[in-house]
């Protein structure tokens, strides 16, 4: 049987795209998804950028009507991606981030499971990009693939809590059961882990998660400093509304977590940076040996100290999402 002959019996398959100031980026996505000949339709949602992504996203699908180029203002990922999902034709749901470059089969590789099997969302993977040189502030890249890595390693091997961890990005589903669980909750309204809420939401519904290292793509991130600061905040208010609303499944609120697995004197630091006083002194002094570390070339050190400044740096935010929820300031 000959490879579209192949492909002809598979369930189509419709990907989804959210995208935000993503012009550049979305040059290197597309290609590989249109050459893979299990790609349907290509629905990407452009959230309120004005950087030209939909005019370039217009252009391109005068050639290929598989594209469908959406716009909508500011909804958010999870938002693009309800829209995409709520207008895509097709059995299947790949969702697929804006950063990520598919290999060759990608598509083809998740619509092979969901021939074989229904209830299922399937997890692909992301191979990062590595630096052959350091140079000072590359270091989110690397905490950011590292946490990655660490947490594929610990829940590739069991499906269901690989989709209690969910990092989304590469994973598809039926349509229908992804109409049903709803991409976007309104219960979850912090901008960072709303994967994992989806994620846990697709178990509670009954599906199965199976994750595949195979179905691999390229991951371009390129997070600036400025950018890591101003995310960690957000990652520590991410993960505390996750154990508010999933308590049952992934246990409650701990503010412990954030200290836990370091050094003594760190963690010592980072249970004193619960006071504000001590956070913003504590903070200060960090953020700047972390520039002068990198000044001097001392990656290590500066990884590490980046490290610590992001565990408090969470943890605030942690905190303050707790003193702000009405279901944690009733209990």
């Amino acid at each position: 049987m000959s490879e579209r002959e192949t492909t002809a019996c598979l369930p189509s398959v419709s990907v989804i795209i959210p995208t935000h100031a993503g012009r550049d980026r979305l040059a290197s996505v597309l290609p590989p998804l249109f050459e893979d000949p299990a790609t349907r339709e290509i629905v990407v949602v452009v959230d309120g950028s004005t950087d030209g992504s939909l005019e370039l996203l217009q252009e391109r699908a005068t050639a290929d009507s598989r594209l469908r180029p959406l716009f909508i203002e500011g909804r958010g990922p999870s938002g693009a991606r309800q829209v995409g999902v709520e207008a895509a034709t097709n059995e299947v749901v790949l969702m697929l981030d804006d950063d990520l470059v598919a290999e060759p089969g990608l598509v083809t590789g998740h619509a092979k499971h969901h021939a074989t099997a229904e209830g299922i969302v399937v997890i692909g993977y992301y191979s990062h990009r590595s630096e052959s040189k350091r140079h000072p502030g590359s270091f989110p890249d690397e905490i950011y693939a590292d946490a990655y890595r660490t947490s594929w390693e610990a829940y590739a091997h069991d499906g269901d809590q690989a989709l209690i961890h969910l990092w989304g990005g590469n994973v598809s589903l039926r349509r229908a059961d992804c109409l049903h669980v709803g991409v976007q909750s309104d219960a979850f309204y912090c901008r960072h882990h709303e994967d994992q809420d989806f994620g846990i939401r697709c178990l509670e519904f009954g599906l199965r998660g199976i994750a595949d290292r195979s179905l691999s793509a390229r991951h371009l991130h390129n997070r600036s400093v400025g950018s890591f600061i101003r995310d960690a905040r957000d990652d520590g208010a991410g993960t505390m509304l996750v154990h508010l609303l999933h308590a049952h499944v992934v246990g409650p609120p701990d503010i412990s977590r954030f200290s836990v697995g370091l050094p003594l004197a760190a963690r010592l630091m980072v249970r004193l940076s619960r006071r504000r006083a001590v956070e913003r002194v504590a903070a200060a002094v960090l953020l700047r040996s972390v520039r002068v570390a990198g000044w001097v070339r001392m990656f290590g050190l500066e990884t590490n100290l980046a490290r610590l400044f992001r565990r408090i740096q969470q943890q605030r935010g942690a905190l303050e999402l707790l003193a702000s929820h009405p279901r944690h300031g009733s209990e």
